[in-house]
């Protein structure tokens, strides 16, 4: 039974309202964003090494005052093994406008390296050659460190670490 042309436009309005009614209750539905900088945390797989890694950082930063969804936001992202999800994850992290990126193992840390813009401050942790994702010059290596990132490897003190980052203040 074929739809009379009045009918149709009629569906078609009541469709069009819908969707308009939907995408502003998906705007309007209240964002429990916390009022505070947002960090895309980022790691290879979902397993306990990494895991353990990322707790760590949201530990020593909620004794430092920022507490998860009250004083800061995380976007916690792991690439499913799959190496190409790291580049994806990254771009979403600054479409999104990321105040800081956590990049958990080298393979995050090249994809953040690709392509996060030097305005944003990029941490890493849990890598084991960060030179060769991109971070800055090895120690005793010559020429200038980059300015946007600062992490750890392996079993060295990440206030050593830090301490070495431009205008950084470590409390010891």
């Amino acid at each position: 039974m074929p739809l009379q042309r009045r009918e149709f436009l009629g569906l078609m309005g009541t469709g069009a309202l819908s969707s308009v009614v939907l995408a502003a209750c998906g705007q309007l539905g209240g964002s429990n964003k916390a009022k505070g900088p947002t960090i895309g945390m980022l790691q290879m797989v979902d397993a306990p090494p990494p895991n353990a890694v990322r707790k760590g950082f949201e530990a020593a930063l909620a004794k430092a005052g920022y507490t998860a969804g009250t004083s800061v936001n995380f976007i916690q992202k792991d690439a499913a093994g799959e190496l190409p999800n790291t580049t994806l994850v990254m771009k979403k992290f600054v479409a999104d406008q990321v105040d800081m990126v956590f990049a958990i193992g080298t393979p995050p840390l090249q994809a953040a390296m690709k392509t996060v813009p030097d305005t944003i401050p990029v941490v890493f942790a849990y890598c084991s050659n960060p030179w060769g994702g991109g971070a800055g010059t090895p120690p005793r290596g010559g020429g200038p460190p980059n300015h946007n990132e600062v992490g750890t490897i392996g079993p060295h003190h990440l206030g050593q670490g830090l301490a070495r980052a431009p205008g950084a203040h470590v409390a010891r």
